[in-house]
């Protein structure tokens, strides 16, 4: 096997590798995006305050997954729908709607930032229907005991929006170096390959001086 040949070969091996670093980082960007990035951006002026829970019901059962539901066709999976609904004192300055600073407003408390953007219930579990009651049972002894304080995140603009978790700058941090770099180094392993490709390819092709 000639030098060439495993140049080649060997080239080969990188073109792939790179490309599968490119293919990996850019999926793991684009996912985490979504589900890290958008709520942290979407939530991020979100004021903490101090919530109290006034009330905890359960309003109906929620299909599970999204699941289509049509006339000829029932849910596979339910979950209960859990609703608490809390008082705290909303501290927003310059909002029209809500223009009265530290005045006590309730909400519907969300879990996650996932569940406010659904507005339909606290929470929302996609498993199997036994999970999904001792989730949602466990969720409600957790955080939905009248009288109960914790701290939580309100929604300024539509203060009927109240977060018991909300993503942090360091979890986006965190969820996306790895991939960008991923993502760069498949970039970075491309372009060295290029250059040298265009290097050796301008050597062959190139006019020897001629000595006079």
């Amino acid at each position: 096997m000639t030098a060439s040949t495993m140049a080649l070969r060997c080239s080969v091996r990188y073109f792939w590798f790179g490309a599968f670093l490119i293919l990996v980082g850019s999926v793991l960007v684009c996912s985490f995006s979504f589900t890290i990035l958008l709520p942290y951006i979407s939530t991020r002026d979100w004021p903490v305050t101090w919530c109290d829970v006034i009330n905890a019901t359960y309003v109906t059962d929620q299909c599970a997954c999204d699941q289509k539901v049509t006339r000829y066709s029932n849910c596979l999976r339910t979950y209960p729908c859990l609703k608490i609904e809390v008082s705290y004192q909303n501290t927003s300055y310059g909002n029209l709607s809500y223009s009265a600073n530290n005045v006590s407003s309730t909400g519907i408390l969300y879990r996650k930032w996932k569940e406010a953007f659904r507005k339909t219930c606290t929470l929302h579990e996609c498993d199997d229907e036994e999970w999904n009651n001792r989730e949602v049972g466990r969720f409600m002894e957790d955080w939905g005991q009248e009288g109960q304080e914790f701290p939580c995140f309100y929604n300024p603009k539509d203060p009927r929006q109240v977060l018991l978790e909300r993503t942090t700058l360091t979890s986006v941090v965190h969820a996306l170096a790895w991939p960008a770099m991923t993502l760069l180094t498949g970039v970075f392993l491309w372009l060295g390959l290029c250059c040298g490709c265009c290097i050796i390819e301008g050597g062959k092709y190139s006019v020897p001086d001629i000595i006079t």
